[in-house]
């Protein structure tokens, strides 16, 4: 595992690819930087008049729900619709899908016509768009005491998807194969935005790697390794959103490593 993800991070560097999102206004800046600290270039246009044109280029899409609008839901279909014509692939961020039906309910027509890939989100979300009984304030989840390996197992099934659940224990799963990503600090939950990047950075690898489960995991390990060496460098959120970009631009084989034999976590079925 810790090659291949050696090997997907060098070949974002080497391709630089295009990476599209229509996302969150409140986090654009961050995913723009995060996407460029990996090596990959990102696109953040949203207007429909060249969204055709601007996907003809892409090598993946991040679709992000965050600040949503009449105009935004218009357009995030039209995107997914365009992106399985092209078969590209599609990284799917459901913020606040446990707060309101408007976005629980936007999650689940993108789910359901099979235009999403991976889905990246936080326990509530996921409970949310199941029909599962639910608590969410805002777009934050409750820390959840339950093993959360049934419901991204859950969620992978029913959609045929990738899931990633965030959490202390980060939680990726494609409905056979199943892995726990230990890494990360929790100083992460300060730094508004976090989220929004880690789906970024699963985007640029899923740019490069066919392979779902391989690009989410890779994502996952890379946002929650740079996290950590940036908690230990950081004053507080300010400083820790400088240094993570840093420790994204710096990442290499020696620190993946380290994070392998430390901070991985497979989970048993």
């Amino acid at each position: 595992m810790l090659e291949r993800v050696v090997a997907g991070l060098a070949r974002i560097r080497a391709e630089r690819p295009l990476v599209h999102h229509l996302t969150n206004e409140v986090t654009v800046n961050d995913q723009a930087n995060i996407t460029l600290s990996i090596g990959a270039s990102p696109m953040m246009a949203s207007h429909p008049a060249e969204l055709e044109e601007v996907l003809a280029e892409a090598s993946s899409l991040v679709l992000n729900i965050g600040t949503i609008t009449p105009a935004r839901t218009t357009i995030i279909l039209e995107a997914a619709g365009l992106a399985k014509t092209k078969n590209i692939p599609v990284v799917l961020d459901p913020v606040g899908a446990g707060t309101s039906t408007l976005r629980k309910e936007l999650t689940r027509q993108l789910l359901e016509c099979g235009q999403v890939d991976i889905i990246k989100g936080n326990c509530a979300e996921m409970e949310a768009v199941l029909g599962l009984p639910t608590r969410a304030k805002g777009v934050d989840s409750y820390h959840p005491a339950q093993d959360l390996t049934d419901l991204a197992r859950q969620m992978s099934e029913r959609y045929q998807i990738t899931t990633v659940i965030t959490a202390e224990t980060d939680v990726i799963s494609d409905g056979t194969s199943l892995l726990g990503v230990k890494n990360g600090d929790g100083m992460l939950q300060q730094l508004t935005g976090s989220g929004c990047m880690l789906a970024s950075l699963i985007a640029c690898f899923r740019a490069v790697q066919p392979d779902n489960f391989l690009a989410a995991v890779s994502g996952t390990l890379v946002m929650g390794l740079a996290g950590q060496l940036a908690a230990e460098k950081a004053a507080g959120p300010a400083s820790l959103r400088v240094h993570l970009l840093d420790e994204v631009y710096r990442l290499g084989r020696e620190q993946l490593r380290l994070a392998n034999l430390k901070l991985f976590s497979a989970l048993s079925p």
